[in-house]
């Protein structure tokens, strides 16, 4: 089985204790994950990952050197199997890290998604599979950074001014 990683935010994921969502329905998902799916023709960005958190790691400081400034990131990691069962397609496309070589390989769009298409597959993450959003601490994310530049995953030169000023590169 294939994994795959998106990147959300926890607070949306988890947003509130069960006794404060007592208005939701047992088994309905709360809207606010929808806030993390957002499409763009009916795709959805994802990164493939095969070895685990070695490629999470990687995937992680790709994504996190193109950003504005260094904050703690959130993501999830599902299984292709949940894809298959939605029969959800997916497709390689081109992604847009600051890792030129995972952009060409591992970057995918699940496609032709539909509102409600969307809706199951958050529905299935969050409620029956029970993905838990991960967390990538600021001081981990540094760390994540640096190494992926010293390894030459990560060219300084794609990386944000705000990124690349708080680094010892």
């Amino acid at each position: 089985m294939g994994l795959f990683l998106r990147t959300v935010r926890l607070n949306k994921w988890h947003p509130y204790p069960p006794e404060e969502c007592n208005w939701l329905p047992k088994g309905e998902l709360h809207a606010d994950p929808l806030a993390d799916l957002a499409t763009t023709r009916g795709a959805l960005s994802i990164w493939r990952i095969e070895d685990g958190e070695t490629d999470e790691r990687r995937v992680i400081a790709a994504l996190a050197s193109r950003r504005d400034s260094l904050q703690s990131i959130d993501y999830i990691v599902f299984g292709s199997d949940i894809l298959k069962r939605l029969n959800i397609q997916v497709e390689r496309s081109e992604g847009q890290s600051a890792d030129n070589e995972i952009n060409k390989s591992w970057h995918c769009d699940m496609i032709q998604l539909s509102a409600w298409k969307l809706v199951e597959f958050a529905e299935t993450v969050v409620i029956h599979e029970n993905v838990i959003p991960k967390r990538i601490t600021k001081g981990r994310l540094k760390e994540f950074i640096q190494d992926a530049v010293s390894a030459k995953q990560v060219d300084p030169g794609e990386m944000k001014t705000g990124i690349r000023d708080k680094l010892d590169i």
